[in-house]
């Protein structure tokens, strides 16, 4: 459940961005993106249409995560250092990145 008005307004932004690419208007805060028939093609388009409805950088497991907009707003809030603009990488990614080869 949103704990802010911010909080309320990325849940309504993102039930929104769920709604369109997975071409469904029934589905709510709750509804999970993968069993909505979501796939990880969706998920890169939900993180592109988030950054260019909030301005906000998440990262596709971010989606992978936690799928739903409420799970993920929750997780947003939480972590307000993964909530930052595109271009921006906290420690915790460069930790998490995988070794190039």
């Amino acid at each position: 459940m949103p704990r802010s008005p911010h909080a309320a307004d990325h849940v309504a932004a993102l039930t929104t961005i769920w709604r369109e690419v997975l071409r469904n208007d029934h589905l709510d805060a709750t509804a999970d993106l993968f069993e909505n028939g979501g796939t990880s093609l969706h998920v890169l388009q939900i993180v592109g249409r988030i950054y260019d409805t909030l301005g906000v950088e998440v990262r596709p497991r971010h989606v992978f995560l936690h799928a739903s907009p409420q799970d993920l707003t929750a997780f947003l809030v939480e972590d307000p250092a993964s909530e930052r603009p595109a271009g921006r990488r906290s420690d915790d990614d460069r930790t998490h990145s995988r070794p190039r080869r």
